[in-house]
């Protein structure tokens, strides 16, 4: 939870205009405060995934703990997109005008809004299963578990699925934004697809 302040002020920074800065720059500043962003992402999202594994034993449990949280990362997802509808807006010329002051200020209003989100969820969740670390340590132990894990046909086909899952999910998100920025001229309804795909 202490890595929610810095995530949110690394998610501000991508979005800071720095065009002053001139194109290498830009490209440098960019790809800093990305590696930084993804690197605190992970920090929170690990521990916030693991989370199932100590609050309740039952596997039943666990599994209804992992569909809310997919469903909750969705629907927080909402006013990203609805920021994205608010700040790209259509001219009766039929040019587009980015409005940069709306969707920085977007951004900071859902930044310190995740930092509330992180210590209500903190404040409200009990660790139930405690485990006992193992005192004697087996050298090398990291490093059997890896190379096990890479000789396991069925980890590899259950991660490569996950990886074109996740590219496919992607590719899916950047075609909708398209789809309803430029042909239906409609930026407000992106959220539309996500909906309709949780509805059943």
């Amino acid at each position: 939870v202490l890595l929610s302040v810095p995530l949110a002020i690394a998610t501000v920074l991508m979005f800071v205009d720095v065009r002053s800065l001139g194109q290498t720059g830009a490209f440098i500043f960019a790809t800093i405060t990305y590696i930084l962003f993804c690197t605190l992402y992970t920090g929170t999202n690990i521990p916030y995934g693991s989370m199932a594994a100590v609050i309740t034993s039952d596997e039943k449990e666990r599994n209804t703990l992992s569909v809310f949280r997919s469903m909750g990362s969705t629907f927080g997802a909402f006013p990203a997109m609805a920021l994205a509808g608010m700040w790209i807006v259509s001219n009766p010329d039929g040019t587009k005008t980015f409005k940069y002051n709306v969707l920085l200020i977007g951004v900071i209003i859902i930044a310190v809004l995740s930092i509330v989100g992180y210590f209500i969820c903190y404040k409200f969740s009990k660790e139930r299963i405690v485990t006992v670390p193992e005192k004697k340590k087996i050298k090398g132990y990291t490093f059997k578990t890896i190379k096990g894990l890479l000789s396991t046909k069925s980890f590899l086909i259950v991660s490569l699925a996950g990886m074109l899952f996740l590219a496919g999910q992607m590719y899916q998100q950047s075609y909708n934004q398209y789809l309803f920025t430029y042909v239906f001229n409609a930026p407000g309804l992106m959220s539309l697809p996500t909906i309709m795909q949780y509805l059943p």
